[in-house]
């Protein structure tokens, strides 16, 4: 085995393997290929990147032939040493955007990362608008080169090693002639500190040639060398490249905004997200996206960006709004009531559904949705999800927002508004799809709301992982809300899910364990002897436990569901519209609805029941009273 690969391949994690450089053959990708471990900060890196990447192949593919190159690929996907979570890397990113570069072009010396790369890139659409090179980038720049086009091309090359690579020359090599941003990861911080001494006792040293340019040594001349000197000088020497960068034709590269990259544990430097384009839109998007933060809020800089100081970099966090609007509520009575959090992307009211007017319009009230994440493992043959996420290349696929943003936003709303409220986290994602990672979103999410009295948080789901749950001490803060459905049904439609008696054991467990549970029967669906299947339901319910509120929803179906689903055999039972997509025929609906809500009634006195997505009319011949409507997501 060469010198290369008898070295530690896990800086995160620890781990010690012959293996080449980065990679951790210890664990696993959830796909069964190699995976880089990695610090939480690397989120904060990919947030600004994979919004580059999106902005760049949107707005510039119309004018443009465009080109992805990543001088050091690496092999697709990272782990989140803190909390477990994989997410892609640049090249996979670059890969999923809406509209598709023209040709990739990924770069790696280690043999081992490409190979999981190339395995990754099997499953993409673009497998033959990929190309893999191996080896050194400052050796394999001129191939790339050669399959660009001088004229109507742009490309975007993402510069990320683990040290000072490529050599300056090469960059020159590779932009010469052509437009392309750059996205380049300057190193700074500890590895600055810990090597400036050597470099500068070197004569050709790795530094030199990174700079391309030796004369950033004049800067360190007479000087003691002090950690608060050297601190200061890194600044200079980010300056110093991002002339050096104007020097091969680069504009506004001096002035152009930046991004420092920090650990997140102690807060220390890591490197500097330089951006340079030769054309003014290019800019102009960096800077945007420079602006913010990976929570999503607005960078606020100090008044003196020229001092070369740490200071002139810091940021300060704004305060987030609290927007409200006036809204009719069901009751005829105008209120006004939060609208969303900052920019709505975690807390926003779901008020998709205009007030009823028509018999034919559904009833639904205006909730808050805590949008911690989306998408759902189950796969259940009609859900609204397929629609809403169908031009997402994952499709339903669970993927996670930053854990700092949503504390930030759900932070904010409990601390600033007053009027007790249920935050419902399973409109767009299963609530408990997280619980088997390192940071459970339970686990996470619930001691904030424990640490207040006004408002609650409602999880909404069909998994029975809940060992989390089980361990919390207090919950009085949380609802818990399963849907359940006919077995029969279940195991037709919702063949992912666990089955029925689990969902209703977990939901027992957490019924004794103390906290509040709700049921959801929805969709229920008119299958041949529909009547027993339900009732029998019914009563396994209750002889487990006795639900808090039990919501009846019956089968529907918005045309962008249904397009967006593979299995469609539930379709024909969709006989009628509503401006809230498909439905039953009203006639089988209200037998349904009779059926079950006198059951409830006269077999097992109950009578907190409401319906979910229903029509005026219905609720009307029902005898019920919509404007007093107490459903499974309101308090």
């Amino acid at each position: 085995m060469d010198k290369q690969t008898k070295i530690n391949i896990c800086i995160d994690c620890k781990h010690q393997k012959e293996a080449p450089e980065g990679l951790c053959l210890v664990k696993k990708a959830s796909d069964g290929l190699d995976i880089r471990c990695v610090g939480g900060w690397a989120k904060h890196k990919y947030f600004y990147i994979g919004r580059y990447i999106d902005i760049f192949s949107t707005s510039m593919r119309k004018k443009w032939e465009l080109y992805y190159i990543d001088l050091f690929s690496g092999c697709g996907k990272c782990r989140i040493r803190e909390t477990g979570e994989e997410i892609n890397g640049s090249a996979l990113m670059a890969l999923n955007v809406k509209y598709p570069f023209k040709k990739y072009f990924f770069v790696d010396l280690n043999p081992i990362a490409l190979e999981a790369l190339n395995n990754r890139i099997k499953k993409t659409k673009f497998v033959d608008r990929i190309k893999l090179l191996e080896g050194d980038c400052n050796d394999r720049i001129d191939e790339i080169m050669q399959e660009i086009p001088r004229k109507d091309s742009l490309c975007l090359c993402f510069i990320d090693p683990t040290g000072l690579q490529p050599s300056f020359p090469t960059v020159e090599r590779l932009t010469k002639d052509r437009r392309i941003d750059l996205i380049i990861t300057f190193p700074e911080g500890m590895a600055m500190k810990r090597n400036i001494e050597k470099f500068l006792k070197e004569e050709d040293s790795i530094l030199d040639k990174y700079m391309g340019d030796n004369s950033w040594r004049e800067m360190y001349e007479g000087k003691k060398l002090t950690n608060s000197f050297i601190t200061t000088s890194e600044r200079r020497l980010v300056e110093f490249y991002k002339r050096r960068l104007e020097s091969i034709g680069y504009k506004e590269v001096k002035s152009a905004e930046e991004v420092r990259i920090r650990s997140l544990s102690k807060r220390v430097p890591l490197y500097y997200l330089l951006f340079a384009s030769k054309h003014p839109l290019g800019n102009k998007f960096w800077k945007s996206i420079a602006e913010i933060e990976p929570t999503g809020q607005l960078r606020l800089k100090l008044n003196n960006p020229s001092t070369l100081t740490d200071k002139s970099i810091l940021v300060k966090t704004p305060k987030l709004k609290i927007h409200k609007k006036s809204y009719k509520m069901l009751g005829g009575k105008k209120r006004i009531l939060v609208a969303r959090v900052n920019d709505g992307s975690i807390i926003k009211r779901f008020d998709k559904t205009p007030y009823p007017v028509k018999l034919t319009d559904v009833v639904c009230p205006h909730f808050l949705e805590l949008k911690w994440a989306y998408g759902c493992p189950f796969d259940c043959s009609w859900c609204y999800l397929k629609g809403t996420f169908r031009f997402r290349p994952e499709g339903i696929k669970p993927a996670f927002k930053p854990v700092e943003k949503v504390k930030l936003h759900t932070e904010a709303f409990l601390n600033q508004v007053d009027t007790p409220k249920i935050l419902n986290t399973g409109e767009i994602a299963d609530s408990l799809m997280k619980e088997g990672k390192n940071l459970p979103f339970s686990k996470f999410i619930i001691p904030m709301f424990e640490g207040q009295n006004k408002h609650k948080v409602l999880f909404v789901t069909k998994s029975t992982n809940i060992k989390n749950l089980l361990d919390i001490p207090s919950k009085k803060q949380v609802i818990m809300s399963f849907s359940l459905n006919a077995e029969t049904v279940a195991t037709k439609w919702e063949r992912r899910a666990p089955s029925v008696n689990r969902r209703l054991e977990a939901a027992r467990k957490l019924e004794e364990a103390g906290y509040e549970v709700r049921i959801r029967i929805d969709p229920i669906v008119p299958i041949e002897n529909w009547q027993e299947h339900y009732l029998h339901l019914l009563n396994e319910i209750f002889s487990s436990f006795k639900p808090t509120r039990i919501t009846l929803g019956s089968l529907r179906g918005l045309q962008s569901t249904i397009n967006g689903t593979k299995d469609r055999s539930w379709v024909h039972f969709l006989k009628e519209s509503s401006n809230w997509g498909k439905k039953i025929d009203f006639t089988t609906r209200l037998k349904i609805y009779k059926i079950m809500l006198e059951y409830l009634r006269n077999n097992l006195h109950y009578t907190d029941v409401a319906l979910c997505k229903e029509t005026v009319a219905m609720w009307e011949k029902l005898g019920m009273d919509w404007h007093e409507i107490r459903c499974n997501c309101i308090w």
